[in-house]
């Protein structure tokens, strides 16, 4: 019963593990938050918003391309600018706070990116990612609640698109 209790233990600690190490291989940075385009939910310049934001788009990187990379690969990704789908109209009084969607406001995230492995650079690059078509998606049919949903949908096939 003791080998059963420790096997089992084993095989949690093990299934726990993989995640972290899987994840490990990718780095994501944010270069002059500040300056970027629109990267706050409300329109404005908050840095709180902003980095609310940062760490939403970073965990759902890192989380999405560690699925891509096999082991001994590691994924720099290094956010240069983000200019969120939609905008806040200001001179709305009664929707200061509300994103209004168009095709014109559509996501776009300028990234620089390097794939190694083992230390040798496999892949590099520098690009704006854009989802034109973003309102023509399926979040149109989920209706997820989530505020990034265009730009996470962009940035997943993005990953899928260059590193699967």
């Amino acid at each position: 019963m003791k080998k059963l209790a420790t096997l089992a233990t084993l095989a949690t600690l093990a299934v726990l593990a993989a995640p972290m190490t899987a994840m490990a291989g990718v780095e994501v940075t944010f270069t002059a938050p500040e300056k970027f385009t629109d990267a706050s939910p409300r329109g404005n310049k908050n840095l709180r918003e902003t980095q609310r934001v940062m760490d939403q788009l970073s965990q759902y990187l890192s989380k999405q391309a560690a699925r891509y990379l096999r082991s001994g690969q590691d994924l720099k990704v290094e956010v240069l600018d983000i200019d969120l789908a939609g905008r806040v109209e200001w001179w709305r009084t009664n929707l200061y706070d509300v994103r209004i969607m168009r095709d014109i406001d559509a996501p776009a995230i300028k990234l620089r990116y390097t794939l190694s492995e083992n230390g040798a650079t496999l892949t590099s690059g520098e690009e704006w990612v854009r989802d034109l078509g973003y309102l023509m998606g399926i979040n149109l049919v989920t209706g997820s609640q989530d505020s990034l949903k265009y730009e996470k949908a962009m940035l997943g096939t993005w990953l899928r698109n260059r590193f699967a």
